[in-house]
């Protein structure tokens, strides 16, 4: 079974050097024959407010800190049948993006959540005395194409072998939108104004 890296390498233009880093799936590694992957990184997406149906869509954006970092171009990549995609921003973020398919395979409820879904990850630096600051994960629910909720916080950077980190994710609520979209599972339609001019009785 041929695995699949998440690769990147993040770039600080002030020391003038790469660090290369990989991120992979654990299920990836799980080849028959290969010796036993280490412990995984994982990053649980939790949400209070935002029912599992709903989802359609997780992009999972990590951004460094530091305005002269970046991760270097890299192949996009699919990964879990077409169900996972990597790839990094013009902008130099490295980005995940999480399907339906495997949101609805690997997302479940709890009393106090309404969804969990957890991305089993590895992290590995070339360096010895890394100098990237710790990156901000964004983490972003659609449905359609709309976003409907939103949640960030940052990580530990390199990912620590067997560590967690839970990225709490919130509808996204304005006077005009009371999140609907987060809470129901049928296709929302925006309300009736009803008809035009004044009713002339």
């Amino acid at each position: 079974m041929k695995s699949f890296p998440f690769r990147g390498h993040l770039r600080s233009a002030s020391y003038g050097r790469a660090l290369s880093t990989a991120l992979v799936t654990a299920l990836a590694l799980s080849a028959c024959g290969s010796d036993p992957a280490p412990p995984a990184f994982t990053f649980q997406i939790n949400s209070r407010d935002v029912v599992l149906t709903a989802v359609d869509r997780i992009e999972i954006v990590l951004e460094p800190q530091s305005l002269d970092q970046n991760f270097t171009t890299v192949p996009d990549r699919s990964l879990y049948g077409g169900n996972v995609f990597t790839r990094v921003s013009a902008a130099g973020e490295f980005v995940i993006n999480v399907e339906r398919p495997y949101i609805a395979e690997h997302g479940h409820t709890a009393p106090d959540a309404a969804f969990i879904m957890e991305l089993p990850l590895y992290s590995t630096d070339a360096t010895d005395d890394p100098v990237v600051a710790v990156p901000q994960a964004r983490t972003t629910f659609i449905r359609g194409a709309e976003r409907i909720a939103v949640g960030s916080r940052f990580l530990e950077w390199p990912l620590p072998a067997g560590g967690r980190a839970v990225a709490t994710v919130s509808c996204i609520r304005t006077p005009m939108n009371f999140g609907p979209q987060c809470t129901n599972n049928d296709p929302v339609r925006l309300p009736d104004a009803g008809p035009s001019g004044a009713d002339g009785g």
